[in-house]
């Protein structure tokens, strides 16, 4: 959590996701965010965590939709924008 290495924080932030630890992946990421805040890989990561947590739809959106402009052919970034307009609609 002390790091500044942006893709390490980033990488932790998506491990603690996958193993529930959703707090701890909530703050990884928005360290990242913030020492990165025009990165479009820590825009959906954030955006993602924020979506998986139960977080705000809508911030996860502006973030994910950020992350798909800036990389439309990016294939986990649209898979990531195509499960949260899926989650938007229901």
């Amino acid at each position: 959590p002390d790091s500044k290495n942006i893709v390490l924080l980033n990488n932790a932030a998506m491990a603690k996701l996958e193993t529930g630890k959703m707090d701890e992946a909530l703050v990884l990421a928005r360290k990242a965010r913030a020492l990165a805040p025009k990165d479009p890989i820590v825009a959906d990561t954030l955006g993602w965590i924020i979506f998986k947590s139960g977080g705000s739809q809508q911030e996860a959106l502006e973030l994910i939709r950020s992350a798909m402009i800036a990389q439309p052919r990016n294939t986990e970034i649209r898979q990531h924008a195509a499960a949260l307009a899926r989650a938007m609609e229901q």
